[in-house]
This record gives C-alpha cells, sequence and structure tokens, in this order.
C-alpha cells in the first residue's frame, strides 16, 4: 500500500502564546511515520515546521498535496497539524503568517470537502489544535484555504477520516483561554495519539496473519473511540486532579474498515503498556462528551424522559461534566416558549419569529408578503395572513442581524446566548403537532449534541431518527439542518439529497445549506426556481464550504460574509443592516 503523510507544527503565529510542545508532536508522529516506511528520503514524508524561525506558509503546504495527489499513485494520505487552531465559521490552523495575512491558514472544513475527490483512496486529517472562538483573537477575519486541489478527479467521493483533539465549542464550553489550554493540555493528544498508532494500547489492536507475518492494525473507529476515553483520562492523571477546562477528542469516521497505521511483524511485549498503565492508575473512565450525546440521543429516540440532570444517562453517570452539560443544554433548547397572551390577533395562516436569551428591535420583511405585528410583551413579531415564503430580517436590540426565511404556518424560535444565536427550531403553528413534548426533547438533543460538534450518527441512529421524523409527519426545517451537515459529516451525500428533495415536496422550499450540501446542481436549480431560502448558509458553518462546493454567491451577497459574528447560526453585525433590508426587500434569493 502507497502511502504518504504531511506533518505541519506551527509554534508561534500572530502574538499569540508560543506553544512549548509543537516540536515534541511532530518528533512524536515523524518516529512513528518512518515505521512505517514513510521517509522524507523517498518522497513520502513531508515535514513543515516554523522551528529555527522559519516560516509555514499555505502555498508551500497546498503546492505539495497537489504535487503527491497528482501522480494518482497514492493509496493514503496523513496529513497531522499540531499549533494554534480557531474556530471561525469552521475549523481554522493558524500557519505563520496568520492573522495578518488572512490566507495563510487553513480552512479544514473546506479541505476534507475537497479531500474526498482528490482521488486517495483514503485520507486522514488529524488536528492536535484548539477550536476555541476566535472572537477575542487577533483572527476573527482569518477565513484560510483549502490545501487539496479543488478539481474532483473522476466525480466520485472517498473516505476522509478527521480527528480534532478536542470538541468543537465556545469558550464557556470548551476551552476558555488560548493561552491556559497550551499550558494545561498541549502534547496530551499527540502523545496518546502516537502510543497507539506504534502499539502501544493493545486495546484496539487488530491482530492477524498476513502472508504468514503476525501483523497488527490501528483501525480508524477503534482508534477514534480509544482517543476519545483515553485522553481525558491521561490528562487528569497528569494533572492528579480533575482539569478546570475539559478536553475531549472527536472523530468523524467516514471509511467503513479503514486503518491509520499497520505493524509488521507485530510481537507484543510485556512491558509495552507500562508506562501508560502506571500513569493512569487509579483514574476512572468518566464519560465523554461523545459517549454522552450517543447515549441521550439513544434514549430520546426511545422516548425516555428527562429533564437536566435527572432521568438523563441514569444516576451513576451524573457526576460526568459532559452528560450534565449536553442535558442542560438540551433541555434548555427543548423547553417550551410561555404561551402568547389571548387576544393576540394572529390567524391560523400566522408566521412568528419568537427570541430567548436576546429581544428584538424591529423585523423587515418584503413587501406584500404580510403585515408585520409586533407580539405583545417583547415576544417577538409575527406576520399575519402570509402570502408566500420570503426573507426577512430581524434587527436584535444590541443591533446585530438575523436573515431569516418566513414560512406560512412555521414559528421560528430562537435562542441566544451572549452575542450568539445558538439554536433556531421551525415548528409548526398548531402546538398540538411538531411542537409536541416529544418533538422538542428530539430536536433539543440533536441541536445540543451538534452545537458541541459531537452529534456521530451511527447506522442504527440514522435508521431511527429517519423512523421518528416519518412518524411525526412533516420534515421541520431545522431539523433538516441539523441532519444534514451530520450525514455530510459522514459523506452520506445521497440521504442529504433526500432531504432536500423532502423539503421541497412538504414545504414548496428548500433551505441553501441543505440544498449545498447536497451537491450536484441542486443549489443552483433551486436558485433559479426561486426556491432556496435564505439566500445564504443559515448555519455559519457553511460558509466556510462554499468553495469546495463551487458555490458562487452573487457579489452583493458574498460581501456579506465581511460582516458574520462567532455564531454556530448566521449571525451578522450590525453594520450589514441596510444591506440586508434592502436585499430583503428587493427580494433577492441569491440567483
Amino acid at each position: 500500500m502507497r502511502r504518504a503523510a504531511i506533518l505541519i507544527g506551527v509554534g508561534t503565529t500572530g502574538g499569540l502564546p508560543a506553544l512549548q510542545a509543537v516540536g515534541s508532536g511532530l518528533q512524536q508522529m515523524r518516529v512513528w511515520a518512518e515505521t512505517q516506511g514513510m521517509k522524507q528520503e523517498n518522497g513520502r514524508l513531508v515535514v513543515f515546521s516554523d522551528a529555527d524561525g522559519q516560516k509555514v506558509r499555505s502555498h508551500q503546504v497546498a503546492e505539495t498535496i497537489a504535487a503527491l495527489v497528482e501522480k494518482r499513485n497514492l493509496e493514503q494520505l496523513i496529513v497531522y497539524f499540531t499549533g494554534h487552531g480557531v474556530y471561525n465559521r469552521g475549523d481554522i490552523w493558524l500557519l505563520s503568517g496568520a492573522p495578518t495575512l488572512s490566507s495563510e491558514a487553513v480552512n479544514v472544513e473546506g479541505s476534507i470537502q475537497a479531500a474526498r475527490g482528490c482521488g486517495v483512496r483514503h485520507v486522514v486529517l488529524i488536528s492536535d489544535a484548539c477550536r476555541t472562538a476566535a472572537e477575542g483573537i487577533a483572527g476573527l477575519e482569518v477565513k484560510g484555504g483549502d490545501i487539496f486541489p479543488n478539481n474532483p478527479v473522476d466525480g466520485l467521493e472517498r473516505p476522509v477520516d478527521s480527528y480534532f483533539a478536542c470538541a468543537r465549542g465556545k469558550p464557556a464550553l470548551e476551552i476558555r483561554d488560548p493561552l491556559e489550554a497550551a499550558r494545561g493540555f498541549s502534547g496530551v493528544y499527540t502523545e496518546v495519539l502516537s502510543e497507539c498508532l506504534m502499539g502501544r494500547h493493545a486495546g484496539i489492536l487488530d491482530v492477524g496473519l498476513e502472508d504468514g507475518v503476525t501483523t497488527a492494525r490501528v483501525g480508524a473507529w477503534k482508534l477514534a473511540d480509544h482517543l476519545v476515553a483515553e485522553v481525558p483520562r491521561r490528562i487528569k492523571a497528569r494533572l492528579r486532579k480533575s482539569p478546570s477546562l475539559n478536553q475531549t477528542p472527536v472523530g468523524r469516521i467516514t471509511s467503513r474498515d479503514g486503518w491509520v497505521s499497520r505493524l509488521a511483524p507485530y510481537q507484543p511485549s510485556p512491558h509495552a503498556n507500562a508506562e501508560v498503565d502506571v500513569l493512569g492508575a487509579g483514574v476512572p473512565h468518566e464519560m465523554s462528551a461523545v459517549e454522552a450525546a450517543d447515549r441521550m440521543l439513544d434514549e430520546v429516540l426511545g422516548g425516555t424522559t428527562w429533564r437536566s440532570g435527572e432521568g438523563l444517562l441514569g444516576d451513576h453517570d451524573r457526576s460526568s461534566s459532559w452528560a450534565s452539560q449536553l442535558a442542560a443544554t438540551a433541555a434548555d433548547f427543548a423547553k417550551p416558549f410561555r404561551p402568547l397572551p389571548a387576544g393576540t390577533g394572529m390567524p391560523p395562516s400566522r408566521t412568528m419569529f419568537r427570541l430567548r436569551g436576546e429581544k428584538a428591535s424591529a423585523l423587515h420583511a418584503p413587501p406584500g408578503i404580510g403585515t408585520v405585528a409586533e407580539l405583545p410583551g417583547q415576544a417577538g413579531f409575527g406576520i399575519g395572513e402570509i402570502a408566500g415564503p420570503g426573507n426577512v430580517v430581524l434587527v436584535l436590540s444590541n443591533g446585530r442581524c438575523v436573515l431569516l426565511p418566513a414560512v406560512p404556518g412555521w414559528t421560528a424560535e430562537l435562542d441566544f446566548k451572549p452575542n450568539e444565536l445558538v439554536h433556531l427550531a421551525f415548528l409548526e403553528a398548531d402546538p398540538q403537532d411538531r411542537s409536541s413534548a416529544h418533538a422538542r426533547r428530539l430536536l433539543g438533543a440533536v441541536a445540543a449534541a451538534a452545537n458541541l460538534g459531537v452529534l456521530r450518527l451511527t447506522d442504527e441512529l440514522v435508521q431511527r431518527l429517519a423512523a421518528a421524523v416519518d412518524a411525526a409527519g412533516r420534515l421541520d426545517p431545522s431539523l433538516a439542518l441539523y441532519l444534514a451537515y451530520a450525514y455530510h459529516d459522514r459523506g452520506e451525500r445521497a440521504r442529504i439529497g433526500e432531504l432536500h428533495a423532502r423539503l421541497l415536496r412538504e414545504q414548496g422550499i428548500t433551505l441553501f445549506d441543505v440544498a449545498l450540501l447536497a451537491g450536484g446542481d441542486h443549489l443552483a436549480t433551486a436558485q433559479r426556481t426561486h426556491a432556496v431560502f435564505p439566500p445564504v448558509p443559515a448555519m455559519s458553518r457553511g460558509w466556510s464550504l462554499l468553495e469546495a462546493f463551487h458555490a458562487r454567491l452573487p457579489a452583493a451577497l458574498s460581501e456579506l460574509e465581511a460582516y458574520l459574528r462567532p455564531s454556530v447560526w448566521t449571525l451578522f453585525s450590525g453594520a450589514a443592516r441596510d444591506r440586508l433590508i434592502a436585499l430583503v426587500h428587493e427580494g433577492r434569493q441569491g440567483r
């Protein structure tokens, strides 16, 4: 099997604190790569490092990958990064010139999508970097670029397995201070990773005979699951106390039987795990974010009733900080909004926009869509007798703006945390139908896991979710969005196409993100027929995928990206207000 590895280490960038473990991480991965036959002298190991004052440039990485893949003889390519990272509409790796030069960074989301079409049978991306929100860091405007060629060689998509050192989240949920993260956690992920790849964790090895030689392989799925369990345990053992900041790895595995490391001949040593066992001795396993999300979805789909901290995951697991956090977040999202006072005057065809955690000062709708009315008690806004779907601009009391679709008969419920739109639910107007308690619980659980980046859909969960959606009747747009991104992470393009077709069939419209992720000409066709709402990605993650999907926005819409604020759902700064209102009044749908 012809394999190659690209190792990238950037310890200093943009005035951020210098990372002390970048060099050791690169060395650990270099030693492992050489045991796999990937060496610099045979051109199948390339190391980029800022040691000794060197600069790591984005074009160097991209050109190296292009040169490797264009030969069309690689079966596996592994790309490893250690350094500073941020989450800014998607994962961003900061290279030497960032953030002063916005292009001197790697757009991880776009690179993953481009890698699927590069022709290599199996691509593995490994990120030992923070995934903190970019606000408060000078890299807020850094978008980065794709490091894989954006020209599919044969139209086929192949597996890309991605490993992240920590869960995606905001400072309050993950790592509040990048400096503390560097001092407390830097290096532990690669340390455990390299041990696994070198065969020192025997429990994850698949051992067998190949051509009469005893061989051990580290499977992609087993590696991901073991990192989830072992890294938090190692950190706790290393600090000799529970850390003040949680770190749990995340793996997005799309290969069915892919493997990352092969040891041949394999000779297990009775002392191989001695250091590992001593280091972790007496440290109990604590449920990770991924495990907690899996358990939560399993219980909700099974009809379990739960409240924050009670009934979910069982009393024996309530000590898990991730379980408690996911349960609390899911319960908050599932909590019904307060009933409106009697006599609001909203007819059955009403469309409402209700907010929690923030107040709105105005709602701007296109001419002729219907009469906009403020709901009593600052509960939001409504449109009575709505004539048809359209886009509206909701202006918040802090000046920030949300661009939303208005769909007859649906209520949009928005949940805010300080300066961020964290959840958007579209619910049918009849409170006895889609806004039932179970529907809210299901959407709340999916949204809580997606917010943290740990919505991992197994084959079984996919089937159960599909059955739950079918049983509920019409597909609500917000659940379609969350599921579309989860299917995208799995490489399930056909399932996204089914969501897209179902929205068009049931609602007469589709959502920008769903049409985008469905690939092909779905988005362009929906734009031509004026069936895509809103005219830009509804979730901020979608912006980082536009280039990888060859999606082109008109200038008036593409300029809006400069006004994006850090948020799970797309949220614009107040400076975009007049542009957004003009677009809505002109009725533009991105064509």
